[in-house]
């Protein structure tokens, strides 16, 4: 179940949906892994994943300063550069007062 929940992350270049679990016929669906493996924020800091939610990848598009039509680039290759954007403001002010 890792495993095929590995592959779901790398396909979509962040963690599946439960909607996108359960869509997929080749998925165990999204309760098969809540009783065996926790909900998807355990999953993901288990496995060390970055919990990404799809709504995020939509603001980060829309945020964008590219040509949306022009760009052509997978929301997941362009996030791989923007660590700030999905820390917060709140958590990068806590890391300038840490280092302070």
């Amino acid at each position: 179940m890792v495993e095929i929940y590995l592959a779901k992350y790398r396909s979509l270049g962040r963690p599946p949906s439960a909607k996108e679990l359960n869509k997929d016929p080749e998925t165990p669906s999204y309760w098969t892994y809540l009783r065996r493996l926790g909900n998807k924020q355990k999953i993901c800091r288990d496995l060390g994943l970055p919990l990404i939610s799809p709504k995020m990848f939509q603001l980060f598009c829309s945020d964008c300063v590219e040509e949306k039509d022009l760009c052509g680039q997978h929301p997941h290759i362009c996030a791989q550069d923007a660590a700030l954007y999905f820390r917060g403001l709140d958590q990068e002010e806590r890391r300038v007062d840490e280092q302070c």
